[in-house]
């Protein structure tokens, strides 16, 4: 069974040009949220970005060194990236922490 880290980082800006990710999408209560993973190995790491700015923006600059020697993913939060809003607009906490779980 593969272990995994949450990794909550602060604020970085920026961007990696040379960093290829591996995107998808899945379905979570009727709504499809978008995610990134890269590099390889174990334990795998789950970022989360500060509320108010996309995983892909936040991690730019570190994504690539914690690759080096891990899978590292995250998920695109509603209303982030390629992710569906929800149906009324309106998001809260728990929410964040049922997608994550999903």
């Amino acid at each position: 069974m593969k272990s995994a880290i949450l990794i909550v980082l602060a604020l970085v800006s920026g961007h990696s040009a040379a960093m290829e990710l591996r995107r998808g999408t899945f379905d979570y209560e009727g709504r499809t949220l978008s995610f990134f993973c890269a590099g390889s190995g174990e334990p795998t790491l789950v970022l989360e970005a500060p509320s108010g700015i996309s995983n892909e923006e936040a991690f730019a600059n570190v994504i690539e060194d914690l690759s080096a020697g891990h899978t590292v993913c995250a998920y695109e939060r509603a209303f982030y990236g390629e992710s569906e809003p929800l149906a009324d607009g309106q998001i809260q906490s728990l929410d964040y922490v049922d997608e994550l779980a999903a």
